[in-house]
């Protein structure tokens, strides 16, 4: 990663870290006089901090950073001589961070001991005992422990605020005399909804004080101080699993959860404050937009053009409010026109409810927090991509009502011809009316069908993916352009889940979707491959196992193992249970136990159906990516049936591929396996 600067009226560019190092979460200084950074500069992950008037970086002396998430950026102080982040726990080497997980999965956790001591792991579980809190997802999470830390930028002071915790969320109060911040507890019994403790810490007396530790979120992101410092709203999930408006006073004072409006279905995202204090902006089903008084807690929708949803509001870096204009009347906001999947800034008033539209370029507008309002100038920077054009910056002048793109940082791309996309229709084989994102080889000629690769991940819309840059996302790894540009189309359809019946809802999906394509002369039936990632490798297993049309499969982190009782069963290195909450109420949604619904756990085991895949399949794992239970159970199997299987198990690699090498080998072996199964016509 390479982090930037652009001067917004030269289009100067400079890059923040050295040309041999990673560089990342770059935030300017209130005074506006510096930058602070991530870098890996020298080896070891730090906090740089850069210079405007020098055009010079230097480390802070004796911390290494420890970031677990991209949304981890370090935070300025008010004076722009502190930055809170997360460091290194104190006396922690690297070594000892690193063997928190995933490796240590592997094997099991014994309690300290001495050499006269017995090395010994008891699990116990008594008669009608209530199941363990945590489970074994908690485990996997012990890499983001760290210590948050307020760095002295005068003294080079450390002040570690929180120790050795699963730290996510942090900011300063608006006075900058508390931190707020939150820390992972575990997950609800037999579930995959995590809990959270948010905390407070008044820096001037150094109390710390919990104001609760069961707060149902999903990152434990979805929360904002107040204007006026006094307590903290969070979006979080209720007893009976409805997403509702919670107020945290800071002092201590009861929690006021806010009544549910029924109709209002709200996201879980951090809700926006008015300027006031007095209300609460968030979005609602339907992407509306939802104001709630937060003395009363009514909620009425602010009223939107037809067919014109919004995606995200409006705020300027680190401020929990909902930017505006004018005397405050004025919000702003992104929309997303779905006929067409136009951009839009839409301006709010917020007495009459009246919207306003500009169209933006027809690209995807990544949501908060890459959206960045500037109260001088009255402009909106925002980060902007489409299936042609990776991420560059973009601004909009509410004053002007004029956008223009201002970093170009990819412009060797720029030289290339890329594939392009559409949406194509079909119905699901229950007759539900889906969508599908094509991605079409450049050059592509109406009538002269294609070899086809499906893009899978069961309970995705793939409709969704229409204006991203290589169809799923930004890692490089599945830069679906590649293909495109080495003349395959690829299919990305709409697969929603209904629980307990994975297989079925996806052959239900997949196969029309598939149809559709073939029918409507985009894909040529009888070259068709299909590919997965973690959960979308679980879904192509599925596919293979129902079906012979497809010339090969490509799995890639496949942790699931296939057998899902082996799964039920899996003991994670805590002794605490490994996948019961993904089954049960989670991902898979099979609604309660094997010995409860032994039926839909068979039916939604791959592996019992193996013997009937003809497809040839090959597996891409990282050696460090947990157990491996997933991948190993399904390269045994497919090998002790003769099958056509190939595992690469790459060294050191976690979920996704990282290494450069590691990216580029299976990116040049899955395109030779492609093209020996479905070879592309000169």
């Amino acid at each position: 990663m390479e982090a930037h600067l652009t001067n917004t009226r030269t289009g100067e560019e400079l890059r923040l870290g050295g040309a041999a190092s990673s560089s990342w979460a770059p935030v300017w200084s209130p005074d506006g006089k510096r930058v602070a950074f991530y870098s890996d500069e020298g080896g070891s992950a730090g906090l740089w901090i850069w210079s405007l008037a020098t055009r010079k970086a230097l480390r802070f002396p004796g911390v290494i950073v420890r970031p677990f998430f991209g949304f981890e950026t370090p935070r300025w102080s008010a004076d722009s001589q502190g930055v809170l982040c997360k460091i290194l726990p104190q006396d922690w080497t690297i070594a000892k961070a690193n063997a928190l997980v995933p490796m240590e999965e592997t094997g099991r956790r014994f309690p300290p001991h001495d050499a006269n001591s017995p090395r010994v792991l008891v699990l116990r579980s008594g008669a009608g005992e209530a199941p363990p809190r945590t489970d074994g997802m908690l485990a996997t999470t012990s890499r983001s422990q760290a210590d948050l830390a307020l760095l002295d930028l005068r003294t080079h002071q450390v002040r570690r605020i929180a120790r050795a915790a699963k730290v996510v969320w942090y900011s300063f109060s608006p006075d900058r005399r508390k931190i707020a911040f939150t820390e992972l507890q575990g997950f609800l019994p037999n579930s995959q909804q995590p809990l959270y403790r948010l905390s407070t810490f008044d820096l001037v007396t150094g109390g710390k004080r919990s104001l609760t530790n069961d707060l149902a979120m999903d990152y434990g992101i979805e929360l904002n101080w107040s204007p006026d410092g006094r307590s903290i709203a969070s979006s979080d999930v209720d007893a009976q699993d409805g997403v509702r408006l919670s107020v945290w006073p800071v002092d201590g004072s009861p929690v006021r959860h806010l009544p549910r409006d029924p109709s209002a279905q709200f996201q879980l995202d951090a809700p926006r404050w008015s300027k006031d204090g007095r209300s609460l902006y968030v979005i609602g089903a339907g992407s509306k937009l939802w104001r709630t008084d937060t003395i009363s807690g009514a909620s009425e929708a602010v009223a939107t053009p037809e067919g014109i949803e919004v995606t995200a509001l409006v705020s300027s870096f680190g401020c929990p409010v909902a930017w505006s204009t004018g005397h405050g009347e004025f919000l702003w906001a992104l929309g997303l026109q779905r006929d067409g999947y136009k951009r839009s800034i839409l301006r709010i008033d917020t007495a009459t409810g009246k919207i306003d539209t500009d169209l933006l370029p027809s690209r995807e507008i990544n949501s908060s927090p890459n959206i960045d309002a500037n109260d001088a100038t009255g402009e909106i920077a925002f980060v902007a991509k489409d299936q042609r054009h990776p991420a560059d910056l973009w601004i909009y002048d509410t004053k002007r009502r004029q956008t223009r793109q201002i970093s170009h940082l990819n412009p060797a791309l720029e030289r290339y011809e890329l594939g392009d996309t559409r949406l194509i229709a079909f119905h699901s084989a229950n007759g539900r009316s889906l969508q599908a994102t094509l991605l079409l080889p450049p050059g592509f000629q109406p009538g002269h069908p294609v070899p086809t690769v499906v893009w899978v991940y069961g309970g995705e819309r793939g409709s969704d993916a229409l204006r991203k840059f290589g169809l799923s996302g930004d890692s490089p790894m599945f830069n679906m352009q590649i293909l495109a540009t080495r003349g395959y189309a690829v299919l990305f359809p709409d697969t929603p889940l209904s629980g307990a019946t994975a297989v079925k809802d996806l052959l239900d999906t997949v196969m029309p979707a598939v149809d559709a394509a073939v029918d409507q002369g985009f894909a040529d039936r009888d070259r068709l491959a299909i590919m997965g990632q973690s959960f979308g490798a679980y879904s192509v297993l599925a596919l293979i196992t129902h079906t012979n049309r497809f010339k090969a499969a490509v799995v890639t982190a496949p942790v699931i193992n296939p057998d899902l009782l082996a799964s039920y069963l899996e003991m994670a290195s805590d002794g605490s249970p490994r996948w019961i909450g993904y089954l049960e109420q989670g991902q898979l949604d099979m609604g309660g136990s094997p010995w409860q619904f032994p039926s839909l756990y068979l039916e939604n085991s791959p592996i019992y159906a193996f013997d009937k895949i003809t497809t040839p399949v090959l597996i891409g794992e990282g050696s460090e990516d947990g157990r491996l239970l997933g991948a190993d159970a399904t390269f045994v199997a497919l090998r002790r049936l003769g099958k056509d299987v190939e595992y690469r198990l790459y060294e050191g690699e976690g979920h996704t591929l990282e290494r450069k090498a590691d990216i580029r080998d299976f990116w040049e072996r899955r395109l030779a396996f492609l093209a020996e199964h479905l070879p592309v016509k000169k």
